[in-house]
């Protein structure tokens, strides 16, 4: 399998990641600076799934240069290493209704995202399982990790992975309400849309 690192056809990758999220996820939940500042920290793993031909390539983008290649992006993930302050910062709900402190670092899959012309196709499980391997079992801090998943009527596919591999262990009506903008909720800066939060095991 080939892995040429330019073409004209696609703007950069993490502009593309940005469309890919404000189409599926959130309107500005990611930007391209904010993408590029992930990548440059080490508890940080952006895998993308990348056409290549009529094949698809999965590549870590590790470096500023990876964020500017010019090749269609078909989907991506985002993982981390949280500590126990930082997962309070990032969830929505008090952190301590689902851990308690000894229990972090945790990993944690803050997107998952593959598009639409590209499902059917296994490209989530295969980003899933390589950021499982770099994020989560390589690093001896972590024991388990947690996803955040939209329950959507476009999510299924996500929803089915994270069961297959997590235990359900909360969901949240409106998890997000008020001051973000959804693109499948009615209105402006609004999302009712339903969490489940799962955790799994390393």
């Amino acid at each position: 399998m080939t892995d040429q690192t330019q073409t004209s056809t696609h703007g950069p990758a993490v502009e593309q990641i940005v469309e890919l999220s404000d189409a599926a996820l959130l309107k500005g939940m990611w930007t391209a600076d904010d993408l590029r500042r992930q990548i440059d920290l080490s508890d940080r793993h952006l895998w993308v799934a990348l056409a290549d031909g009529g094949e698809v390539a999965y590549r870590e983008l590790g470096t500023q240069d990876d964020a500017e290649i010019g090749r269609e992006v078909l989907g991506f993930t985002l993982t981390c290493v949280h500590t126990y302050e930082e997962l309070d910062a990032e969830l929505q709900v008090p952190v301590e209704e689902l851990f308690d402190r000894e229990d972090c670092p945790v990993g944690m899959f803050k997107s998952l995202v593959v598009k639409p012309s590209a499902r059917d196709r296994r490209l989530g499980t295969e980003l899933g399982l390589r950021a499982i391997g770099e994020t989560f079992v390589d690093d001896e801090r972590v024991d388990e990790a947690i996803a955040v998943a939209w329950v959507r009527e476009n999510n299924v596919a996500n929803l089915e992975l994270v069961e297959t591999y997590g235990e359900l262990i909360a969901e949240y009506e409106e998890y997000y309400g008020e001051g973000r903008d959804c693109p499948e909720c009615p209105g402006e800066n609004y999302c009712g849309c339903t969490f489940r939060i799962y955790r799994a095991p390393f």
